[in-house]
């Protein structure tokens, strides 16, 4: 599967060309003021429904988050994917609304970033879990998020993986380094996995 980065600052996108994987805390996506990245991550809304017991009444479609702090502290990498679905007689167009935010791109195999990052971070007694985000209308009081199929993940990081439909143009891949945090929220690390790169020389190009 192709996936496809984008930056702001061509030094970044040369980071990733050459090997330094930059990983954001989740929490910092909670503070970036645009409408792509304002939001909570990993709150997930959860409509109760009415409950009586005896004369009592408990009202229903009261929305609730299931969440905890120390997840803001949880390193993140995100990126979008490319699927033949996407093509038209071949050819990908970037989404607008990205394109407004964005000045360059990259495009990998994501399979080559999962097996670098993953023999990097086995060494240092971490993992990764990683797959395309899901999504689901986050007002519908049906609670569909739990007929997600996300068995792939370990349970307490499957909240990383699904978003509101808002985002769903995005079509966002995510990484999640397992058994390790930040020590605060806002904190960032750039991956070493340049000894064992792509072995195709990767590209910065310019969004058009």
């Amino acid at each position: 599967m192709l996936g496809i980065r984008y930056f702001e600052k061509k030094e970044y996108a040369k980071d990733f060309v050459e090997g330094r994987i930059f990983f954001n805390s989740a929490g910092a996506f909670e503070n970036i003021k645009n409408d792509e990245q304002n939001y909570n991550e990993g709150q997930i809304p959860f409509y109760t429904n009415e409950i009586k017991i005896g004369d009592t009444v408990i009202k229903g479609d009261i929305k609730t988050t299931f969440y905890y702090e120390e997840y803001k502290r949880v390193p993140i990498c995100c990126f979008s994917y490319i699927t033949p679905q996407d093509l038209n007689n071949g050819e990908y167009k970037s989404d607008e609304k990205l394109k407004s935010l964005y000045k360059y791109y990259v495009v990998f195999q994501i399979e080559d970033l999962l097996e670098s990052l993953s023999n990097v971070l086995c060494n240092q007694g971490c993992g990764i879990c990683a797959r395309p985000v899901l999504y689901f209308d986050f007002s519908d009081k049906t609670n569909p998020w739990g007929k997600l199929d996300l068995s792939d993940i370990p349970l307490h990081y499957r909240k990383f993986f699904i978003h509101s439909d808002k985002h769903r143009h995005q079509k966002e891949f995510r990484i999640v380094i397992t058994h390790r945090m930040f020590d605060y929220e806002g904190a960032n690390v750039k991956v070493d996995i340049s000894k064992n790169w792509s072995s195709v020389p990767l590209k910065i190009s310019k969004l058009q």
